[in-house]
């Protein structure tokens, strides 16, 4: 159920803030480590006030949208370096790094795990090409890719499918 915030009394919104600020902190705890987090928040809210909250807070006064518009000021003020004099450790770690990109959008492709499979064999393959062609010795091919592991001989026949072999 959506609330307007001009439905709410004071005791309310000052309870929707404050767990909206632990909210941001749960979310987001590598990357407000680098930073003085009280500093960072108040520059947030004076953000807030001057630009007013965005129409989706004013429509729905909830956790989600609040924290929502906090992550939103966080990063545009981090790009116009309001918040560099708040800043503890820099560069930044990789683990509060990967915070900022997931928060600013710059997600990581997602893991395909059937293109890393497939690359992985065309690896596994080009190696056992690379072999066949001179690198080992045919004794030491035969051992290292006809017998002994499955594997490696599903390998060497996926490479003569191919016709690389």
């Amino acid at each position: 159920m959506k609330i307007k915030i001009t439905e709410m009394g004071p005791k309310l919104k000052g309870i929707i803030a404050t767990e909206s600020a632990e909210l941001f902190e749960t979310r987001w705890p590598n990357l407000l480590s680098c930073f003085s987090a009280g500093d960072v928040f108040y520059a947030i809210g004076s953000y807030l006030q001057i630009e007013g909250l965005p129409q989706e807070v004013r429509d729905d006064y909830s956790c989600a949208t609040v924290c929502k518009a906090t992550e939103d000021a966080f990063v545009t003020l981090l790009k116009r370096g309001a918040l560099d004099g708040f800043v503890r450790v820099n560069p930044l770690p990789p683990a509060a790094q990967n915070e900022l990109d997931t928060m600013c959008g710059i997600a990581k492709p997602a893991a395909n795990p059937a293109a890393e499979a497939r690359a992985s064999q065309m690896s596994s393959i080009d190696e056992c090409v690379t072999d066949f062609r001179g690198r080992l010795d045919s004794r030491a091919f035969k051992n290292k890719w006809m017998t002994g592991d499955p594997a490696r001989k599903e390998i060497y026949e996926s490479a003569i499918a191919a016709g690389r072999v």
